[in-house]
């Protein structure tokens, strides 16, 4: 069956993703007109850093993850197989999503008893508590999202996740004023049972079946081994933020680590819109041109890809450069954040997106490689993110403060994009020459690299 091309799929599922992702980024402006930058905000900005670097243990299992190409190939060779691997997979994630939360959320509970002032720690359960609810959503939202990419399914996909997003603004705007900051993670739990709900009707109507099995089966270790290293190398990148976090207490600023993380969300809101409008398309469509080995599709796919996103997130750079001031007033200056702290964060703005264009690259660049097999690489490239970030930030925040944080990230960025090329070149399959595509050869199981 002929699939409509990444462009069109886009254009139907835009609208949609536009709702989640006008929610998602309607919170933290909500967040700081609801309560400006204080120790408590610091706080809740340094919990989402450390629960989303615990979340990529989970979420790197599916989302634009080997899953989808594991999935796509098997479905051409053993569809009998596939119910059984999504029973396997869902099983073992969920009992890890479990254990997960359940450490994570009681060892940051115990640390703020232990080191934040008196004032702040009745925060510390309840916030913990509500990111760890918030784990396990997303390990079932996320699962469900890999399974209805795997069978094109992104306007289902896209609708839950909408729907998700509006209960998670809804919830916070109707308990921010008795609940305070410690009522976001739980709003934010609450939307993402709601998107997964809907996603696995979806699912069942797109005739996703799962039949649980906890046999070993060498698909579920083939699968293990790409998400493996996926899972490691999210992680490690994972780190970043709260590195970031850590650097900009350090400094001792006063709502530093808000202002760190509001002016970052608007500097890569170009980013973050990118990945569920056209990141999980684009692999899907990777993942397909590669299990029929119709390399010219898979490089023709690719060129366009980089030449939009680089040009579309450079523009996009340079006007919000340019119209920083306006832009953070416009999109902070209501409530309870003060006048310093706008005039900080314009300042920081430019620094982050400068590393907007090649984080967009390098995030293309990595589904390409994921589409491969060649899920090997995210590890050392995970690796090389961390380590060049923490170099960089010692380097640059003496001179710079917290502007020498987000410039760190930034080149960061566009040292992997380049990285990522270049070993995409070795590892990639030329693009066939012949009068006829490659989609008639016979498909062959999809191969871990190992480059």
């Amino acid at each position: 069956m002929r699939r409509a091309s990444v462009l069109a799929t886009v254009g139907r599922v835009a609208p949609w993703q536009s709702v989640s992702r006008a929610g998602a980024g309607l919170l933290p402006i909500l967040v700081a007109a609801w309560f400006g930058r204080s120790a408590a905000t610091d706080l809740y900005a340094l919990f989402t850093a450390i629960f989303t670097m615990t979340g990529a243990l989970i979420f790197s299992c599916f989302k634009d993850s080997a899953l989808i190409p594991v999935l796509m190939d098997l479905e051409r060779r053993r569809p009998d197989a596939v119910p059984r691997l999504v029973g396997a997979v869902g099983g073992y994630a969920l009992l890890a999503a479990v254990a997960l939360a359940v450490v994570m959320g009681t060892a940051v509970f115990v640390w703020a008893r232990a080191c934040l002032e008196p004032a702040l720690v009745p925060l510390a359960g309840p916030m913990a508590a509500g990111f760890s609810v918030g784990l396990l959503a997303l390990a079932v939202r996320s699962l469900l999202s890999a399974l209805l990419a795997a069978r094109f399914r992104f306007v289902s996909e896209a609708v839950g996740v909408a729907f998700g997003a509006a209960v998670t603004v809804g919830l916070a705007a109707a308990t921010h004023r008795r609940g305070g900051v410690a009522a976001l993670p739980w709003a934010t739990a609450a939307g993402e049972l709601v998107a997964a709900a809907f996603l696995a009707a979806a699912a069942r109507r797109a005739g996703v079946r799962a039949r649980l099995d906890w046999r070993r089966t060498p698909e579920l270790q083939r699968l293990a081994r790409l998400v493996a290293a996926e899972i490691g190398g999210a992680a490690v990148v994972r780190v970043n933020p709260l590195v970031d976090q850590v650097m900009a207490q350090a400094l001792g600023i006063v709502g530093g680590g808000t202002m760190l993380r509001l002016s970052g969300d608007l500097g890569h809101a170009g980013t973050s819109f990118l990945g569920p409008v056209f990141l999980s398309i684009l692999l899907s469509h990777l993942a397909e041109a590669g299990a029929a080995r119709d390399h010219r599709r898979f490089h023709a796919v690719l060129r366009r890809s980089l030449v939009s996103v680089g040009a579309a997130l450079g523009a996009l750079a340079i006007l919000g450069t340019v119209f920083r001031e306006p832009l953070v007033r416009l999109v902070y200056g209501r409530g309870a954040m003060d006048a310093a702290a706008l005039a900080r964060m314009a300042e920081l703005l430019p620094y982050h997106l400068a590393g907007m264009a090649p984080l967009g690259v390098a995030m293309v660049l990595a589904r390409a490689h994921v589409s491969l097999g060649n899920s090997r690489i995210l590890i050392g490239m995970g690796t090389l993110n961390a380590l060049a970030n923490l170099t960089l930030n010692f380097i640059l925040v003496r001179p710079l403060g917290l502007a020498g944080i987000a410039l760190s990230t930034s080149l960061v960025s566009a040292v992997v994009a380049v990285v990522f090329w270049v070993r995409l070149r070795r590892v990639a399959p030329r693009a066939t020459t012949s009068a006829e595509p490659a989609t008639h050869a016979a498909p062959a199981p999809l191969q871990e690299s190992r480059v």
